[in-house]
């Protein structure tokens, strides 16, 4: 499994990590085991990370049907965290996708400050509660 995710629900946060080989099941399973999750809300934004990634055998094709997945609301943010230049050029890939499909917010972030950032500026036009920048969504005992 080359995925985990928990959901903030008093931050309306949902934060996963991909890690080691990101395959497309291992995609797929994510955004499954995220809906299952009892604490889950189409209407909360995510962040997610691939830093810990070290191979990801997807092709265009393949990231072009993992981004027509729904997972959110329309109105929701959905940043993702990638420092390295192939899982960033693939998840820019992705986001054009997602841009086309008019789905919920999507963007790529070489770090997490930029991507909590992007995050806040949606929930400034919503309505919802800032993230507090300092706050490190990938750290493990957050509270």
């Amino acid at each position: 499994m080359g995925y985990s995710h928990r959901i903030d629900t008093s931050r309306r946060l949902i934060v996963g990590v991909y890690f080691e080989n990101v395959t497309k099941q291992d995609v797929v399973d994510y955004y499954q085991s995220v809906k299952d999750d009892n604490n889950f809300d189409p209407s909360f934004d995510i962040i997610d990370s691939l830093e810990q990634v070290e191979h990801i055998p997807l092709s265009s094709t393949d990231i072009r049907v993992l981004s027509a997945i729904p997972i959110l609301d329309r109105e929701s943010y959905h940043a993702r965290v990638a420092s390295g230049n192939l899982a960033f050029a693939l998840s820019r890939m992705s986001e054009t996708f997602r841009e086309l499909q008019q789905c919920h917010k999507f963007s790529v972030f070489r770090n997490k400050t930029n991507a909590l950032q992007w995050i806040n500026e949606g929930r400034e036009k919503r309505n919802i509660p800032l993230l507090d920048l300092s706050l490190d969504p990938f750290e493990k005992n957050i509270r």
